[in-house]
C-alpha cells in the first residue's frame, strides 16, 4: 500500500505545483506547463506516442511509441534514452519507471506478465517486488477504469451525426492487422502453389492475408473521410517473435522491437490514447482444417462487454460478413461471444484486454479450413470482406455509403470434383460449393451494353475468385470463358451499394465421362423388382426411329427429324435441322451432347448444350450403315455402324478435330440392326431396348413383343446369362404393337422405363410405397394361439416349432397384415420347446422413410428414442419416446403445410407399438411415474443441458430405463413396461446437489451426477446399468461411464457410490459437453456421442472406448464437422453406426473391428431428414434394421427403412424354464414353484403384499 500511496501522492504533488502535464493529441505528445503548450514528437514525426506520463519532478517524459519501444527524454524532448520493452510505464520516483511486459500462449491469450522496474539511464533493471507489484497493478487498474469512464463521457458528448452523413469527418477508427511477419506464431498453412510452410512467405500466411484486408479497408475508409490509425503497414517480425531468436544481437532485438508483431497492450493503448471511435482487430481462425464459420470476439462475458457498445459493434460487423456467400460457412450465423466466456477465463485476449474504447476482433474465416486457405491468396476475396466491414462502418456511424455497386463471384468446373487434383489435404464440406474444382485462368469479362468495362483472370491459386468494384448501378453481361471450358454469359442487375454474387459454374468438355455413372451407390440390388404405372399419353408420334431419354427430356427422331417433348409429351419443341439433310439415327454422348447421322452417309452432327446450333463435326467416306451407337464424351467419343457383317468403328478427337476409322468382322449381320451400347460396353442389336445401371449391376429394359409390355432383365453376368429382374408391365395388354422403343433411366433410387408405339406411351417407375424392414413383436404362445405383432404387412408369415434345436414342423399361414395378429396352433400336440415366427415383406432397395405426419408421430420437444430389440423380451419391438416438454405440435417436417392434425403431447414417455399404435391407450399424455421432474433448462454456450427425460433406454428383460440431467430429478428412474402407470423406480438415493444435481453417498462420496443416456446389459443377477454421467460439480463439466452391477442389490435404490468407473475422461476431457448418447459395442466396449457445433480431435463428436475402458477411437478421422445434439445408436450386432451430423442429417456407417476391438467407419448412408435444419435428439435401431430418429426441430419421430434385398425376419422364442429373460418372455405351463421379479430375484411364495407390477409366479408371466 505505501508505494500506491507514493504514485498518489505523487500525482496530488503534480496537481498541486501545477507541473508540466503531457496528453497525446493526433498521435504526438502535447506538453501543458502552465499557459503554454507544444508538441513533442522526440523519435520523429512518423512515430505513433502514447502512454505518455510527467515524472514527479517535471523534469522528464516516459512514453511508448507504435514501432520503437518505451522511451525517456528530457521535458523539452531533448536527451532521449531508450527503455527497451516496457509496457503501461509508471514512475516509481524520479530516476526509476515501473512497466510490465507481456508473454502470450498461442501468441493472442496472455500467458504471464513480467512486471519490472528500470533506471532512466537504462543501467538498472530489476522485478518488481510483490508489495510493489500489487501496487502497479492497482494503479493501472485505477488508471484505466478512469479511463473508460473518460471515454463513456466522451462518446456520450460526442454526436456522430443527427441525420445521415455523406464522409466520416471527425471520427477515428483503429485497424490492427492482426500478428506479423513469418514466425511460428504468424500461422503458416498449406497451399497447393506452395505446399511448404512456416518457410516460404510466398505461400499462406495469416499474418499477410490480415495485412491485405487491413490495406484495403484503410484506403475505403480515408477515401471517405475517416481519419484511420493502423497498427502496422508492413508484415515484418516484431517484439513478439523475440522468443522465435534466442541467439539475437542487440541490434537484431533493436530491429524487431521496431517491427511489426508489437506488443497487444500497446496496440491497445495506442487506440485508448488518440480517442478513437472505433477499434477492430482483423484475424481469421484454426481449429481442425474441416471447420469454417465466423466469429465476432469482444472483451468481456456474452452480452456483457467491458466496454460498452464493443458487443453491437460485433453483431452489426457480423451480421455483414456472414453474408459472403463465396464461402461455405459451418454455421449459418456469427458467432457473436465475449472473450471470457469463449476462452472460459477472465483474462480474455491480449489485444482486448486494455482497450478503453468500443471495439472487437473479427476472426473472419477459418484459414486452415484448404478452400478457404486458398481463397485468402486473392487479394479480391480479401477485399471483398474489408468492403463489408467497411458497410458496417458506415451503418454504425450512420454515414451514406457510395452510391456504386459491386460484382463479385467465383469460376469453378460444373462437372469436376476437386478430387480430381489428387490432393488429400483439400479436404472441403462434401456436398457443397467446395465439392467443386476452382478454375485457375479463368477469363471474365464484364460488358455495359457492348462496351466491354473490365475483365479480369481467375489467380493460380486455386479459388476461381473475381471481383469488380466502384461500378455504376444498372445492368451489366458477365462472360467467362476457359480454353476446353464451355461458356458463361449472363445478364446482372446491380443496385447501389449492393455486392453481387455470382457462381459461375463451367463444364469442362474434355472429360472422361462414364457412359451408365452410378447414381446411387448405396442401393442394394434386388432380384426382382416391381413397377407402377406413373404416367400415359395417347398423342405421342408413331414409328419413332429412335426415342431417347436425357435430363428430363425426351428425344424423338421421326421422319428424319429430331423433337424434344416433355416427359408427359404435353409440350413438344422442334430442334433446329441441318439443311439439306435427312437424319437417321441420333444418340447422347457420355457428357449429354446429342449427335445425329445423315441417312447413307458417314457424315454426323452435333448440337450445343442448349440444343441449338447443329454442325457437322464428322464427315468420313467409306462408311455404311444408318444405325449406330456412341461411347465416351463427344471430345473423345466412338461410333459403331453396322452393315452386313461389317463392323465400322469411328473415333474422334476434338483437340486435333480428326476421325479415324476401322472395321472389324462381326458374328451377325447387322444390316437394318437398332444399335445400343450397353453398360457392359459391349453392342446390343436388339430392337426397342434400353440399359441402365444401378446398384452396381446393369439392366436392360425390353419389349416383349405383346403390346406395350415390357420386362426388365439383370445382364450384369452377360447379355447371354441375362436373368429376369421383373415381371411384365403390364401385366395384360389388349394390342399388338410393331416398333416398340423403350427409355430406360435412373433418378436417385428411381428406375424409369417408358414405352412406345402406335402412338401410345405408358411410363413406369419402381414401386415407390414405403416398406419397413418387417418383424414380428411382442410374440407369445398361450397354450393355444401363436400372438405376435406385425410391423409391417407381410407377404409370407411362417411359424415354426423347434424340439432339443432341431425344426420338427412348419407352416406357412400366408399373407398377414400389419399389426395385432393370432394364429391358432396348426400342429396339434406335437410338443416344442422353442418357436419361430418369420415374417417377409418386399424387399427395400435404398432407405426410405415409413412414417408420416399423422399425430402418433408427432411429439413437442423429445429428447430421446429407444427400442425393445430383445425378441425373449415380452414387449419386444415396442417403442419409447421421451417427451421433455409440452406443447403444441406444429407443422414440423412438412414446412409448415398442414398435417391431419396436431397434436400436443405431454411431458413424458410414450409408447408405441412395433406397428406405429398407441399399444397402452394413453393417448397425448406421457407416463410422468409421478416423479417431480423439475425445470428444463438449455444453455449451449453455458454448457447447460437440463433435461427430464433425457433419453430412454430399454433392458434386455424389457424394463424402461428413463435418464434426467435435470438438476431436480437428476439420474435414473425405471418404467414397467407392463404397467407405465405406475410409480417409476428411483434408481440412486442420496443428497442431492440442489445446484449441479450431483447425488451424494451418507459418506459424502458421488453416487451419481446428471445422467444423459444410459446402457444395461445382462439379466436377473448379471444386470449392470452403465451411465453417461455428467459431472458439472466443479463449474466444468467432465463426463465418463460409470458402472453398477445392479445384479448384486437386493432391492433398489442404490445408495453408495458406482461399482466401477468404466471410462474417465477427466484426463483427456473430450467429451466435455456430454450431450449424447452412448452405445454397447456388442466387444466389450462403447461408443460416446456429444453434441458438437464443431467436431475436432480435441472435443470430437464421437468417441469410442474399448473394453479395458481406454478410448481407441476419435471421429475427426472421418471427416465430421458436427453432431448437433449428439444422437447416436448400434445395431443390434455393433455392425452399423447412426450418428446426427449436420443439421438435418444423420450419417449411417459401417463399422469393423481389430483383434484389439479397435473400430473402422465407413460411411454407407445419408439420411437427410431435416433438408438441411434441425438438430438430431435421439437415434436407434430396432431388431430389423429400421431407424429412429427424433427431433424436437421438427417435432417428428421418422422411421426410415434401410436397404434389405431378402426382408425376412425370424423371431426365436423359447418354452424352456430358465433362470434367464427368456423365461419371463412366455406365458406356458411350465412349473417354477414362487415368485420372481422380472430381474429373478426370489420374492416369496405367493404375491400376496405385492405392489402392482409384472412378476413371475410358478413360471408364468403376471400382471399384478
Amino acid at each position: 500500500m505505501r508505494k500506491l500511496t507514493l504514485f498518489l501522492g505523487l500525482l496530488m504533488a503534480t496537481l498541486l505545483v501545477a507541473q508540466p502535464t503531457v496528453s497525446i493529441q493526433d498521435q504526438k505528445m502535447l506538453v501543458t506547463n502552465g499557459e503554454n503548450s507544444y508538441v513533442l514528437a522526440p523519435n520523429g514525426d512518423d512515430a505513433s506516442y502514447f502512454w505518455a506520463s510527467v515524472s514527479p519532478d517535471g523534469k522528464h517524459i516516459v512514453y511508448v511509441t507504435a514501432r520503437y519501444g518505451t522511451f525517456v527524454c528530457d521535458i523539452n524532448g531533448e536527451n532521449v534514452r531508450s527503455m527497451g520493452r516496457m509496457n503501461a510505464p509508471k514512475w516509481l520516483d524520479n530516476q526509476h519507471v515501473a512497466g510490465m511486459q507481456e508473454f502470450y500462449k498461442d501468441h493472442d491469450e496472455i500467458d504471464n506478465i513480467r512486471y519490472i522496474s528500470r533506471s532512466i539511464d537504462g543501467k538498472v533493471t530489476r522485478d518488481l517486488n510483490a508489495s510493489e507489484q500489487t501496487n502497479f497493478i492497482k494503479a493501472e487498474e485505477l488508471r484505466v477504469a478512469a479511463e473508460k469512464q473518460r471515454q463513456i463521457n466522451r462518446l456520450a458528448a460526442k454526436k456522430y451525426a443527427t441525420a445521415s452523413r455523406t464522409d466520416f469527418s471527425g471520427i477515428k477508427i483503429y485497424v490492427n492487422a492482426g500478428h506479423g511477419g513469418y514466425d511460428a506464431n504468424d500461422r503458416s498453412c498449406w497451399t497447393i502453389p506452395v505446399p511448404e510452410t512456416w518457410s516460404n512467405p510466398e505461400g499462406y500466411w495469416e499474418s499477410k492475408s490480415n495485412l491485405t484486408k487491413a490495406l484495403a479497408l484503410e484506403e475505403m475508409l480515408k477515401k471517405a473521410g475517416a481519419t484511420v490509425i493502423m497498427s502496422r503497414h508492413t508484415n515484418h517480425s516484431g517484439i513478439r517473435d523475440l522468443e522465435y531468436y534466442p541467439g539475437a544481437t542487440e541490434a537484431e532485438k533493436a530491429e524487431l522491437r521496431n517491427g511489426d508483431d508489437r506488443d497487444l497492450s500497446a496496440i491497445a493503448e495506442e487506440a485508448n490514447a488518440n480517442d478513437v471511435d472505433h477499434f477492430l482487430s482483423i484475424h481469421s481462425n484454426a481449429l481442425n482444417g474441416q471447420t469454417n464459420y465466423l466469429l465476432m470476439l469482444y472483451h468481456g462475458y456474452n452480452d456483457e462487454p467491458t466496454v460498452a457498445g464493443s458487443d453491437k459493434m460485433a453483431a452489426s460487423s457480423g451480421n455483414l460478413q456472414i453474408l459472403n456467400e463465396l464461402t461455405v460457412w459451418t454455421s449459418p450465423k456469427p458467432l457473436l461471444r465475449g472473450d471470457f466466456t469463449f476462452y472460459g477465463d477472465d483474462m480474455g485476449l491480449g489485444v482486448l484486454r486494455p482497450l478503453t474504447v468500443p471495439g472487437f476482433l473479427s476472426e473472419g474465416s477459418f484459414h486452415d479450413y484448404a478452400p478457404e486457405t486458398h481463397r485468402l491468396m486473392n487479394d479480391d476475396y480479401c477485399k471483398l470482406e474489408a468492403l463489408r466491414m467497411f458497410q458496417h462502418f458506415h451503418k454504425w456511424f450512420d454515414v451514406q455509403l457510395p452510391q456504386t455497386a459491386t460484382i463479385s463471384g467465383w469460376v469453378k468446373s460444373s462437372n469436376e470434383l476437386v478430387d480430381v487434383l489428387g490432393e488429400p489435404k483439400f479436404v472441403y464440406v462434401k456436398n457443397s460449393d467446395d465439392q467443386w474444382l476452382p478454375l485457375n485462368g479463368a477469363k471474365v469479362e464484364l460488358y455495359k451494353g457492348n462496351t466491354k468495362v473490365a475483365e479480369k483472370t481467375t489467380d493460380d491459386w486455386y479459388n476461381g475468385v473475381f471481383a469488380f468494384y466502384d461500378l455504376e448501378p444498372g445492368t451489366y453481361k458477365l462472360v467467362v470463358t476457359k480454353d476446353k471450358y464451355s461458356t458463361y454469359s449472363e445478364e446482372i442487375t446491380v443496385a447501389a451499394e449492393e455486392i453481387s454474387q455470382v457462381k459461375v459454374r463451367l463444364k469442362n468438355i474434355r472429360m472422361h465421362v462414364e457412359d451408365y455413372p452410378e447414381v446411387e451407390s448405396d442401393a442394394v440390388a434386388l432380384d426382382k423388382y416391381e413397377f407402377e404405372l406413373v404416367g400415359e399419353a395417347n398423342n405421342t408420334p408413331k414409328d419413332a426411329t429412335r426415342a431417347l431419354y436425357r435430363n428430363g427430356k425426351c428425344y424423338l427422331l421421326v421422319d428424319g427429324k429430331i423433337t424434344e417433348y416433355s416427359l408427359d409429351f404435353a409440350t413438344s419443341n422442334e430442334l433446329p435441322m441441318p439443311t439439306g439433310v435427312e437424319l437417321c439415327d441420333m444418340g447422347f454422348t457420355a457428357d449429354d451432347y446429342l449427335v445425329a447421322k445423315v441417312k447413307d452417309k458417314g457424315e454426323f452432327y452435333t448440337w450445343d448444350e442448349n440444343m441449338q446450333n447443329p454442325t457437322l463435326f464428322i464427315s468420313m467416306a467409306g462408311v455404311e450403315g444408318n444405325s449406330f451407337a456412341v461411347k465416351g464424351a463427344r471430345w473423345e467419343s466412338k461410333y459403331f455402324l453396322g452393315k452386313g457383317n461389317t463392323m465400322y468403328q469411328i473415333t474422334y478427337n476434338a483437340d486435333t478435330e480428326m476421325a479415324s476409322l476401322i472395321t472389324e468382322t462381326y458374328a451377325e449381320d447387322l444390316t437394318d440392326k437398332l444399335l445400343t451400347l450397353t453398360p457392359l460396353n459391349t453392342i446390343s442389336t436388339e430392337s426397342g431396348v434400353s440399359f441402365l445401371r444401378y446398384a452396381g449391376h446393369a439392366y436392360m429394359a425390353k419389349p416383349t413383343n405383346n403390346g406395350l409390355q415390357f420386362q426388365l432383365y439383370d445382364i450384369t453376368d452377360g447379355m447371354a446369362n441375362a436373368k429376369v429382374a421383373s415381371d411384365p408391365y403390364p401385366e395384360t395388354t389388349t394390342t399388338d404393337a410393331l416398333s416398340v422403343r423403350t427409355m430406360a433411366w435412373v433418378d436417385g433410387y428411381t428406375m424409369h422405363v417408358v414405352t412406345m408405339a402406335d402412338g401410345k406411351m405408358q411410363h413406369y417407375q419402381t414401386l415407390s410405397s414405403a416398406i419397413a424392414n418387417i418383424y414380428a413383436g411382442e410374440v407369445d404362445y398361450d397354450g393355444k394361439n401363436f400372438i405376435f405383432r406385425l410391423n409391417e404387412d407381410a407377404t409370407d408369415v411362417t411359424i415354426s416349432i423347434e424340439k432339443d434345436n432341431e425344426i420338427v414342423a412348419s407352416k406357412s399361414v400366408g399373407a398377414l397384415k400389419k399389426g395385432a395378429n393370432k394364429v391358432t396352433n396348426p400342429f396339434g400336440k406335437t410338443a416344442f420347446d422353442h418357436y419361430s415366427i418369420t415374417a417377409s415383406a418386399r424387399p427395400v432397395a435404398f432407405p426410405v422413410k415409413i412414417s408420416n405426419d399423422d399425430e402418433i408421430f408427432q411429439f413437442y420437444a423429445p429428447r430421446g428414442v429407444a427400442v425393445d430389440r430383445t425378441p425373449s423380451s415380452p414387449f419386444f419391438g415396442r417403442i419409447y419416446v421421451g417427451n421433455c416438454v409440452g406443447g403444441m405440435c406444429s407443422g414440423g417436417e412438412n414446412g409448415g403445410d398442414p398435417a391431419p392434425s396436431y397434436r400436443n403431447s405431454s411431458m413424458g414417455i410414450f409408447v408405441l407399438g412395433n406397428d406405429f399404435t398407441d399399444v397402452t391407450n394413453q393417448g397425448n399424455t406421457g407416463w410422468l411415474g409421478n416423479i417431480a421432474w423439475g425445470e428444463n433448462q438449455l444453455n449451449t454456450s453455458a454448457g447447460i443441458y437440463e433435461f427430464a427425460f433425457a433419453r430412454p433406454a430399454v433392458a434386455p428383460d424389457g424394463d424402461v430405463f428413463v435418464t434426467s440431467t435435470a438438476v431436480a430429478s437428476s439420474g435414473v428412474y425405471i418404467m414397467n413396461p407392463a404397467a407405465p402407470e405406475d410409480q417409476f423406480v428411483t434408481v440412486f438415493e442420496g443428497r442431492r446437489n440442489k445446484d449441479n444435481g450431483q447425488i451424494l453417498a451418507t459418506n459424502r462420496k458421488p453416487i451419481a451426477n446428471p445422467v444423459m443416456h444410459c446402457c444395461i446389459l445382462g439379466t436377473g443377477k448379471d444386470e449392470v446399468l452403465y451411465t453417461f454421467d455428467r459431472d458439472k460439480s466443479t463449474g466444468k463439466v467432465f463426463t465418463s461411464i460409470n458402472q453398477y452391477n445392479l445384479g448384486e442389490l437386493e432391492e433398489l435404490p442404490w445408495k453408495t457410490e458406482p461399482s466401477a468407473v468404466f471410462y474417465d475422461d477427466t484426463e483427456e476431457n473430450f467429451m466435455e459437453n456430454g450431450c449424447g448418447q452412448i452405445a454397447y459395442d456388442q466387444r466389450g466396449g462403447f461408443f460416446m456421442s456429444q453434441y458438437r457445433a464443431n467436431s475436432s480431435w480435441v472435443k470430437p463428436a464421437l468417441l469410442h472406448v474399448n473394453k479395458d475402458g481406454e478410448w481407441d477411437f476419435n471421429i475427426s478421422n472421418n471427416g465430421v464437422d458436427a453432431a448437433l445434439q449428439g444422437g447416436m445408436a448400434l445395431n443390434q450386432d455393433g455392425t452399423l453406426l447412426a450418428m446426427g451430423t449436420e443439421a438435418g442429417m444423420v450419417k449411417l456407417w459401417s463399422v469393423e473391428y481389430d483383434e484389439e476391438g479397435a473400430p473402422s467407419l465407413t460411411e454407407m448412408y445419408t439420411i437427410n431428414w431435416g433438408n438441411g435444419a434441425g438438430n438430431t435428439m435421439g437415434v436407434d435401431f430396432d431388431a430389423a434394421g429400421n431407424l429412429y430418429i427424433v427431433s424436437n426441430s421438427n417435432e417428428r419421430l421418422m422411421v426410415y427403412a434401410l436397404p434389405n434385398a431378402e426382408n425376412t425376419y425370424t423371431t426365436r422364442i423359447s418354452l424352456k424354464p430358465t433362470t434367464d429373460v427368456d423365461n419371463i418372455t412366455t406365458n406356458q405351463e411350465v412349473i417354477r414353484m414362487g415368485v420372481y421379479s422380472v430381474l429373478g430375484q426370489y420374492l416369496g411364495e405367493d404375491e400376496s403384499g405385492l405392489p402392482h407390477g409384472m412378476y413371475i409366479i410358478n413360471g408364468k408371466k403376471v400382471i399384478k
